[in-house]
């Protein structure tokens, strides 16, 4: 009987090790590399801004190419406008401040995952519809009012109208040219580019602008990076057989 009992006291410890085992956390695999279309120049993009509506002074014309887990493309344009209210013309002018940006996201997950799943429907604080077949994410603020359309499922057209009502905003989207960001190509989706060019473009003040060079990282190379590190590291510690004057460049 006892020789029983010792069987199962010993069968339940092996198993409850296994399980610890089991349940141990296992070291992450390396992230997959961020893949999308390497969007165009924002000089291209430019053209789909709207131009200078009359009555209306453009105060900046900005773009830029980024980097931020993929590359991006963004150029914006900033009006503005100072009306009097006829009904009380003794109060200061109001300053109405309209902001048009056009982001070429090249179809990187993260950057359009608000319009995952789209469907209409309102929340307290937001809005998503269909406006002129694109989707929108609509959110209202005190006097101010965003709106983010998606175009080819790849670009954001974003409006931020300040001091003025939303229906303003068919306006503005009569002023952007979508056929210039809807006749663009998708080229073929690739891994991270070793390295991109970063752009800053200032219409207004050329001085301003600037490029270089920036090299990336993808999470393939960080993951192999990093082995090379924990091998080195064990021939040092003596837990890896090292070739002779392997390890000399540690002298030096």
């Amino acid at each position: 009987m006892n020789k029983i009992v010792s069987a199962v006291l010993m069968f339940t410890l092996v198993m409850s090790q296994v399980r610890a085992q089991d349940e141990t956390e296992k070291p992450d695999k390396p992230e997959k590399d961020s893949e999308g279309i390497i969007p165009i120049s924002p000089v291209k993009l430019f053209d789909a801004l709207p131009a200078n509506p009359k009555t209306w002074e453009l105060k900046r014309s900005i773009g830029t190419r980024s980097y931020s887990g993929w590359v991006e493309s963004r150029v914006q344009r900033i009006f503005e406008k100072k009306v009097i209210d006829p009904k009380k013309p003794d109060e200061p002018e109001k300053v109405l401040v309209t902001r048009v940006t056009i982001t070429d996201t090249g179809k990187f997950s993260e950057a359009i995952a608000g319009f995952d799943d789209f469907k209409p429907e309102k929340h307290e604080d937001y809005e998503k519809a269909f406006i002129q077949k694109y989707p929108a994410v609509i959110v209202p603020y005190e006097g101010e009012v965003e709106v983010t359309l998606l175009v080819k499922g790849r670009f954001k057209v974003e409006y931020i109208l300040e001091n003025q009502p939303k229906k303003y905003l068919k306006e503005w989207m009569r002023h952007t040219k979508f056929d210039v960001l809807t006749k663009i190509a998708d080229t073929p989706v690739t891994v991270l580019p070793a390295e991109i060019n970063i752009l800053k473009i200032d219409q207004l003040n050329p001085k301003k602008n600037s490029v270089y060079l920036l090299a990336t990282s993808s999470n393939s190379q960080q993951a192999k990076d990093l082995a090379e590190e924990e091998i080195l590291q064990k021939k040092i510690d003596g837990e890896i057989p090292v070739l002779p004057g392997e390890l000399d460049f540690l002298l030096e």
